[in-house]
């Protein structure tokens, strides 16, 4: 927790200062005095104190200039009133305080004042727990560890290069204190140089990394070593503190002399501590999973541009009624072609949009462009019953969805008959007790509702009679290869059968060959997506499709 020090020798300031910041991440102590600062002073670890410029016995300035020699580490605001303005200037100039606050203070200044002052104080502690921690036989400063590398680099050998990263280091400052914590970080590398071969050195690149360079040696013996690194160094911070859990990964990289710099390698590095956890928080970065890793950021960074750029487009793939053979409904498919990498699977970009919380994005965008269809096919192919949107677990556990739905639906001014919401078996199994009254809010605005995937996830039957759910659609697991097992038959046939009797419709997704169509047809399956009727194809070709009904 980060700690506040106010001081001012009037209550009724304090309690006003006190007001303004609540609910800030602070932890705020009080003093109405000078001695009584230097008294939290001593047994607490505080980083920014804020104090009144004129105080009995001592004023602010004192105040701050011994603070200053006693605790250098601390960052000092002063609150004062415009009298005061030239002495407050001198102080500034002197860098005693890196901030004035005038009376009568407006709260939003008076709440990004403390936080400037935080981030100034990280900043300026960083350089200087870097240099204290750099200076042991093991630990060296930066220029030095990269001196005895490109040594290591002229032996014509290969060089495995390390970054060690504590995850939750913030966590144990605010259990420890920060002074704790560094001692604990220092304590744990210095005493982790006894497990690790001569000649390796480190340096630390961050107050919650360390930079290792192993010379000479292969991956196997590499990875032995950094797994006893690890052991290690958890063992030694429990002595420690008990109660501390670490969470540290570690990725790696071998490198000879033509790579291209330390900056660069230790940047990728921690790009791809992401990718590891705490099954598995050690990540080899070899050639091949380099440039996945550099392909998937490449996509991950392009997204939010390239969708206002206007390379993200809709296709659209037909559902065909098998009782008509005509066009029902359509699913909407989201698309990429990206810029310098051509066409990209939806598997792809949009797990990645998932992990990193850009599917928000991508989904508001779905769904707006798709609602617009909606209203421009209701036109063009007035049979057309609806078209279906694909809804993440994110967007589906929003609680402005229902609101978004809304506002599209008049702004385009379409039937809310016309939308169908596909939600995937998966992200409703998350959380069944909140879904239900989430699709039965959907269901209110009119829109028609479907559950994807069913066979691929692990919702119980009994949900089936729950869910307000207008459509099934079977997985392809279910579907393919279905005319070879009896076993799919018998349930696939008696899934459908049990969906009708509760009123249900049922769509066979992934149907590619005609023996599968012709059972589905005999087992009264509704309606079946696939490649034996049509790929996803763009909004114009679809046009065209719907005037050459019905398929034979």
């Amino acid at each position: 927790m980060q700690k506040l020090l106010l001081v001012d020798d009037e209550k009724s300031v304090l309690s006003a200062l006190k007001r303004n910041l609540m609910k800030q991440p602070f932890e705020v102590f009080t003093a109405e005095s000078a001695n009584d600062a230097y008294e939290i002073l001593a047994t607490n670890d505080i980083q920014v104190m804020m104090t009144d410029f004129k105080m009995p016995n001592e004023s602010g300035a004192e105040l701050i200039a011994n603070v200053s020699s006693s605790y250098p580490e601390v960052v000092s605001l002063m609150l004062s009133g415009q009298a005061d303005y030239e002495q407050v200037v001198d102080l500034m100039s002197s860098k005693s305080i890196v901030k004035f606050i005038k009376k009568p203070w407006l709260k939003s200044d008076l709440v990004n004042a403390v936080r400037q002052a935080f981030t100034h104080y990280h900043q300026m502690n960083h350089s200087s727990w870097q240099q204290r921690l750099n200076t042991s036989s093991f630990c060296k400063a930066q220029h030095e560890f990269e001196r005895l590398l490109a040594v290591e680099l002229g032996k014509k050998q290969k060089v495995v290069i390390c970054l060690l990263n504590l995850t939750n280091t913030t966590d144990i400052s605010e259990k420890l204190g920060q002074k704790a914590c560094e001692k604990l970080q220092s304590d744990m590398i210095s005493n982790a140089h006894a497990t690790l071969p001569t000649g390796c050195f480190s340096y630390w690149n961050s107050p919650s990394s360390v930079v290792f360079c192993f010379p000479g040696f292969d991956h196997d013996t590499c990875l032995e070593i950094l797994t006893k690194l690890r052991s290690h160094i958890v063992r030694k911070a429990r002595q420690h503190s008990p109660s501390i859990q670490l969470d540290m990964r570690i990725a790696y990289r071998t490198i000879d002399k033509c790579f291209t710099t330390l900056e660069f390698l230790l940047e990728e590095l921690k790009q791809n501590l992401n990718t590891t956890n705490a099954f598995k928080p050690t990540l080899n970065i070899d050639t091949e999973l380099s440039e996945k890793l550099a392909r998937e950021r490449l996509i991950r960074t392009s997204i939010s541009e390239q969708l206002n750029d206007g390379k993200f487009s809709l296709a659209v793939q037909p559902k065909i009624d098998l009782s008509t053979n005509l066009v029902d409904s359509a699913e909407v498919l989201l698309r990429w072609e990206h810029s310098t990498l051509g066409w990209l699977s939806p598997e792809e970009f949009i797990r990645l949009a998932e992990i990193d919380g850009q599917i928000t994005e991508l989904g508001s965008w779905v769904v707006d462009r798709s609602v617009a269809l909606a209203a421009m096919m209701s036109r063009t192919s007035p049979t057309l019953k609806s078209i279906s949107i694909n809804l993440s677990s994110r967007q589906l556990y929003s609680d402005s969805l229902v609101s978004q739905l809304k506002h599209v639906i008049d702004k385009y001014d379409v039937d809310p008959q016309k939308i169908e919401l596909e939600i995937t078996e998966t992200c409703i199994a998350q959380d069944i007790e909140k879904v239900i009254p989430m699709m039965t809010s959907l269901k209110q605005l009119g829109v028609g509702i479907s559950m994807d995937d069913f066979g691929a996830g692990s919702t119980a039957y009994n949900y089936l009679a729950e869910l307000p759910l207008d459509i099934l659609k079977l997985d392809r697991c279910l579907i393919k290869d279905l005319s070879a097992s009896k076993n799919k038959q018998t349930l696939v046939c008696k899934l459908i059968e049990c969906c009708h009797s509760i009123g249900i419709r049922v769509v066979a997704e992934g149907v590619e060959d005609h023996d599968t169509l012709d059972i589905l047809r005999l087992f009264k399956c509704d309606i079946v997506q696939g490649y034996v009727f049509s790929p996803a194809i763009s909004p114009a070709k679809f046009t065209n499709m719907m005037l050459q009904q019905p398929f034979k």
